[in-house]
């Protein structure tokens, strides 16, 4: 397919504008509101990988969540200052700091998490389990393919 069929441009304008939506502040804050949290974006995404897969170490959490190490540092010096995650030393290394939610980070992390799974829910309430299904299925096949495929220059 070239750059220019129609079906790449709507996949290509609809993951752009997925992406806004996504990255939207307003967007994000409104689903934090109705949560009852005080989180930004990059602190939820940081406390969701936290509560997933910790304690985690905070070279692997940075790299989890695709953020730059010293931002990652910043924003859970924040969480744990919020009382939402707990930081210690690795006991096998002490040079390694490892991250942990405490159970408010818990509650906070799948409060928000709940309100977001609800406005999805909510957004394909009309669409059959077969097309929800399908969807699921190649928006999946969509990611892992966008995931392991390098950008190139053009030609």
């Amino acid at each position: 397919m070239s750059t220019d069929d129609p079906p790449l441009e709507a996949i290509n304008r609809s993951v752009a504008r997925l992406l806004r939506l996504n990255a939207s502040r307003s967007a994000f804050a409104r689903s934090a509101d109705a949560a009852g949290v005080t989180l930004t974006q990059p602190r939820y995404l940081l406390l969701r990988a936290i509560i997933e897969q910790g304690p985690i170490s905070m070279r692997v959490l940075a790299a989890a969540v695709n953020m730059d190490p010293g931002l990652a540092a910043r924003q859970v010096a924040k969480l744990v200052a919020d009382g939402l995650v707990t930081r210690r030393s690795d006991p096998e290394d002490g040079r390694v700091s490892m991250v942990a939610a405490t159970r408010a980070g818990t509650r906070a992390g799948r409060a928000l998490t709940d309100v977001r799974t609800r406005h999805l829910n909510d957004s394909v309430a009309d669409w059959s389990d077969r097309d929800l299904a399908t969807f699921a299925r190649l928006l999946s096949w969509f990611v892992d393919d966008m995931a392991a495929t390098s950008y190139e220059a053009g030609t």
